[in-house]
């Protein structure tokens, strides 16, 4: 089990010294002197006169640390210069010596000269010397010197005075120590399973003279913010791994191995680097380059406007969705555009791509398609659809995220966070024109009555996070009333009247819409006859069309999506009966079983009047979501399968040879 630790020995690399922080090694104290315990100048010291003026170091009962003991020198002229050896003893190559002692000025008047070091009496040279230095200050200040010999030598250490003043220098609390290096090394191991959030490194352990270790354990840094994380285990074996949780994802990291020896010695490895993965980074050989769904021939069909698409050719729609809006509720067909950039310059023969999500939102219906014959450097769409269901309780815009894999001779490449906007485009307000100008005819009480000719002029908004380009809608009766149309081509006053038009046009051509803009209104008004018996309530759908940069900043990486948005008219009175349900022959002896249902129904009919029937199944917004003709219903129930359908509340109709019925049936 890891733990988290703090030391002593770790404060410097908290505080950011991850890359700077050497091995500490334990420490021997080979020479120390305080004089406290001496009545005369301590055999340990030699006192050296170099230029023999009479003065020189003396002991001195006071005047020391906290007014102790202490070596001292008095009046010199014209120049001091005269020192204490210690140490005189054999230096080893490797081990480190380091020089500590306290020193004071007996008075601020004169300014005191020193210096220190060690000598290499083999070679007559100083091994480590400071620099000469300056002191007036009356209170103990501390001196340190180290000394790493490259080669064995005999020497010693002089602290030498070199002043000329009155009053003189006082020397305390001498001592020497000597750390010798351990022979234990670590390596630090690269970071290996890096995910979004966690790691694994380590070190590996040399350690010939088999010393003692008690703890091994990692340091990690997140280098943007300077975080330093640690955790340790008690040392097992000289390979050890230990994972570095809770990483934040996409992030720049350091990683150092280190441990503690039985002597307290730290050791330090490398630094390595790593880098945790990018939740949306996408593979660069092989990867998606749009979504379709529309094909080329469903495109043509609205004229000119979706010409500027890159679109399949064909593309089957779900026949619960025959017009393969992206709404909630609805199954919706696309097919993927791959690109072939592989660095082998390979075709793409014969791969596979899945369809894969975590977002609770969605439910995958179809996640394989076949993926062949795309050469190197182009593109090519799938060979078939994939298929989704947003959940019918999305009320409001969100963007759901999948990922595509295409695998190929045991290759996987992924392409990960695709954005589909959902609900991207609302109804801001919808203005109704019933007076008698310029192509309305009416009489201008803001009611749909009958015979009456309406302007309508519906304003969206831009809910998705997406900027969305040439935005378009199209006026629909899809719940095919049979007293309402939709004039479309038709002369009006001053131009032509059309169904569809562009939104948020700008100098003539449509502008694009930014993400979260509001109250878009088409270029020109829409118009309808209504021409019903009576003044009822009624839905109208404006199908939104725009294309979203999900894969890139030009047209042809855009990706054309179409909602279908209602327009409820004349709220306050009865519902209009639709097209779909005129002349019914609500008395005809039809059965429906079971009903609610989960699955499978049977239809059958007493009196055999419908025989060969057309049987199709309307959504509570009027969207026929199955049909089916030549359909016997008599005597013999007939099976008709809605596994497919969700839960809910549908129309069934019936139109036979001499008969129709409508039926309400419930999905559960």
């Amino acid at each position: 089990m890891f733990k988290k630790i703090i030391m002593k020995k770790i404060l410097p690399i908290l505080s950011g010294l991850i890359l700077t922080c050497a091995s500490l090694n334990a420490q021997t104290t080979v020479f120390e002197e305080n004089f406290n315990s001496s009545a005369s100048m301590p055999s340990s010291i030699e006192v050296v006169n170099y230029n023999n003026d009479g003065t020189t170091f003396e002991f001195q009962q006071s005047g020391g640390v906290n007014n102790s003991k202490c070596a001292g020198i008095g009046y010199a002229y014209p120049e001091n210069f005269d020192a204490i050896r210690v140490y005189n003893t054999i230096y080893e190559a490797g081990k480190t010596y380091t020089l500590t002692f306290s020193h004071k000025a007996a008075s601020s008047i004169y300014t005191e000269k020193f210096f220190c070091g060690f000598w290499n009496s083999n070679s007559s040279v100083w091994g480590e010397v400071s620099a000469v230095q300056y002191t007036n200050d009356t209170s103990f200040q501390e001196v340190t010197l180290s000394y790493t010999p490259s080669s064995n030598h005999y020497g010693y250490v002089n602290i030498t005075n070199k002043s000329e003043d009155e009053f003189g220098w006082y020397v305390d609390d001498i001592s020497i120590t000597v750390t010798v290096p351990s022979a234990i090394s670590v390596v630090t191991s690269p970071a290996s399973q890096i995910s979004k959030n966690s790691a694994v490194s380590g070190g590996t352990i040399t350690n010939p003279n088999n010393e003692v270790i008690e703890t091994v354990a990692i340091l990690w840094l997140d280098l943007g913010t300077s975080n330093v994380e640690v955790a340790s285990q008690n040392y097992q074996q000289d390979s050890y791994s230990i994972n570095m949780p809770n990483l934040i994802e996409d992030t720049d990291y350091a990683v150092r191995a280190w441990l503690i020896t039985e002597n307290e010695d730290t050791i330090y490895g490398s630094v390595e680097y790593f880098t945790t993965l990018d939740p949306c980074a996408n593979d660069d050989e092989v990867f998606l380059s749009n979504l379709a769904f529309i094909d080329e021939s469903t495109a043509a069909s609205f004229g000119t406007y979706f010409i500027d698409y890159e679109l399949p050719g064909t593309l089957n729609y779900d026949a619960l969705n025959p017009n393969n809006f992206l709404n909630p509720g609805l199954p919706v067909s696309f097919k993927v555009q791959c690109s072939n950039q592989k660095e082998n310059g390979n075709a793409i023969v014969s791969g596979e791509c899945r369809l894969r999500t975590s977002d609770s939102q969605i439910t995958i219906l179809d996640s394989i398609s076949g993926l062949n014959n795309v050469g190197w450097g182009s593109t090519a769409w799938s060979t078939d659809e994939f298929k989704i269901q947003v959940s019918s309780s999305v009320t409001e815009s969100f963007t759901a995220f999948v990922d595509f894999v295409v695998i190929e001779n045991g290759e996987e490449y992924v392409t990960r966070c695709i954005p589909i906007p959902v609900k991207s485009f609302s109804m801001n307000q919808n203005s109704i024109d019933d007076d008698a100008n310029p192509d309305s005819d009416g009489d201008g009480d803001g009611i749909v009555e009958p015979g009456e000719r309406i302007e309508t002029l519906p304003t969206i908004d831009n809910d998705s996070e997406f900027q969305s380009s040439l935005v378009a809608g199209f006026l629909r009766n899809l719940k095919s009333y049979s007293g309402i149309e939709i004039l479309n081509d038709v002369q009006g006053s001053s131009g032509t009247i059309y169904s569809q038009g562009w939104y948020n046009v700008s100098f003539g051509s449509p502008a694009p819409m930014e993400a979260g803009q509001i109250n878009a209104a088409p270029e020109y008004d829409f118009v309808f006859d209504y021409d019903m018996d009576e003044t009822y309530s009624f839905q109208l759908d404006l199908i939104v069309a725009g294309g979203f940069y999900l894969f890139g900043d030009t047209l042809s990486g855009a990706t054309l999506i179409r909602q279908s948005t209602p327009i409820y008219y004349n709220s306050t009175y009865p519902a209009a009966v639709t097209g779909i349900q005129d002349n019914l022959d609500k008395s005809s002896n039809v059965s429906i079983y079971p009903n609610p249902t989960n699955g499978k129904i049977s239809i059958s009919s007493e009196d055999g009047q419908f025989g060969s029937s057309e049987v199709q199944v309307f959504s509570s917004i009027g969207q026929i979501v199955l049909s089916k003709n030549d359909v016997i219903i008599g005597n013999n129930p007939t099976e008709i399968d809605l596994s497919a359908l969700p839960k809910g509340v549908y129309t069934l109709v019936i139109a036979g040879e001499g008969a129709m019925s409508q039926n309400q049936i419930v999905v559960d």
